[in-house]
């Protein structure tokens, strides 16, 4: 019985001592092959994490602007620990735009990146086209070593607009169909230069704006009688038909030197046309005294005058403004010339307060002509506005195209395709 044993006990020791051999050999072998999957690992991550960059001989030439808004400053840190990225968040948010400002291209928190390639295909577009959109607003007060701070336009003509493809922003008041980023076409209702909104003066603009230019038609508005005033009163002035524009331009030169001051520019707009035949059910009751406004030229100077370390900014417009306003009449169904052209001109003020974090309101206040008082907020943000607007003549007797006081309110609508 012993004799088995042995061997068995035999065979089991070779069996063991082949095993051992073997895994000593193979030892060297693993871990070669182990540090050289380690090499390539390393060389992949080092191409990735360089493709993720953008090139440091251009970094600094590119757009960057911080990000003062809690809201958006947490959807931040959200992305960031969705990518296992670690960051402190008591350090300042920037990020880096395209040089033409239509492409979010890099996130910052302190020395923490994103990167391009996740801000490019990972990062949500809802939270790209907010953080682009503050490129209105105001820039931390120290731009980090190595950046510069972006020469952004911020006037509503002159700056790019957001989202890249097709956005539209609606109401009784007017709209704008956005195309890309230099095109869109504008409708307005009423003279609120001269401070006539709505339907009050009669009329309509639509024109075709590109990057800071807009030129289009002027166009007479039909509705505010009494068959249809939707309730309101009725309008005093027929509106004219003839062609229109509008340009506001930066111009560094003109902008205060302070830190707060962020735009200076000059601007203006322009209508010309006149009172053409038309049905007179279509006129204002009193056809032998038929008001317009057929000369609109308003010229003004521009600045922005940034809260620091908020999201607040007022927009502040001062200029002249002329207009004239014809008197014709009825004869037959031709309309013909009637009392003198009377003509007037006025300085103008017009100033306009943005407010923008978890919700988005505007306050605009303009005295030219007469007084305008102005307001909007976001019922649901991104899709649905409040607008409302109040005209009244100040410290003079109206005339008799002109309402004492005017009051309309209305609700729109935006589109973001």
């Amino acid at each position: 019985m012993k004799s088995p044993q042995r061997k068995y006990l035999w065979i089991s020791l070779l069996n063991v001592f082949f095993i051992v051999s073997s895994s000593a050999q193979s030892v060297p072998d693993l871990q070669t092959r182990l540090e050289q999957e380690r090499a390539d690992l390393g060389a992949m991550r080092h191409v990735v994490a360089s493709l993720n960059r953008i090139d440091s001989t251009f970094e600094a030439y590119f757009p960057m602007w911080s990000v003062l808004d809690q809201t958006l400053r947490m959807k931040v840190f959200v992305a960031f620990r969705k990518r296992n990225i670690q960051y402190n968040e008591r350090d300042d948010v920037y990020v880096i735009a395209s040089p033409d400002t239509q492409e979010l291209v890099d996130i910052h928190v302190g020395e923490s990146i994103y990167g391009r390639l996740l801000t490019r295909n990972i990062l949500d577009r809802t939270l790209k086209r907010d953080l682009l959109q503050l490129h209105t607003y105001p820039f931390a007060e120290e731009t980090p070593p190595g950046y510069r701070r972006a020469n952004f336009n911020r006037r509503a003509l002159a700056r790019p607009v957001v989202p890249h493809w097709v956005s539209a922003s609606i109401s009784l008041f007017g709209g704008e169909l956005r195309f890309n980023n230099e095109w869109s076409l504008i409708g307005k209702v009423g003279d609120n230069a001269l401070g006539y909104p709505f339907w009050s003066s009669g009329q309509a603009w639509l024109m075709l704006r590109y990057k800071s230019v807009a030129l289009g038609a002027r166009l007479p508005v039909h509705g505010g009688l009494d068959d249809f005033a939707l309730g309101l009163q009725t309008r005093r002035l027929n509106g004219s038909s003839g062609f229109a524009g509008e340009v506001e331009v930066e111009w560094d030169a003109l902008r205060i030197q302070s830190k707060n001051f962020a735009y200076g520019g000059i601007g203006g707009s322009f209508a010309v046309g006149k009172l053409g035949n038309r049905r007179p059910e279509l006129l204002t009751p009193d056809h032998q005294r038929l008001f317009s406004i057929s000369d609109i030229v308003e010229v003004h100077y521009s600045f922005d005058y940034q809260f620091d370390r908020a999201l607040q900014m007022l927009s502040v417009q001062s200029g002249v403004s002329y207009h004239r306003v014809t008197v014709n009449k009825l004869d037959q169904l031709d309309i013909v010339a009637g009392e003198k052209a009377k003509t007037f001109v006025h300085p103008r003020v017009s100033v306009h307060y943005r407010h923008q974090r978890a919700d988005w309101f505007t306050l605009s206040a303009e005295l030219s002509r007469l007084a305008l008082l102005s307001a909007r907020a976001e019922l649901v943000p991104g899709f649905v506005f409040a607008e409302a607007r109040y005209a009244s003549v100040f410290l003079r007797d109206p005339q008799p195209w002109e309402h004492s006081t005017y009051f309309y309110g209305t609700i729109g609508l935006t589109f973001d395709f």
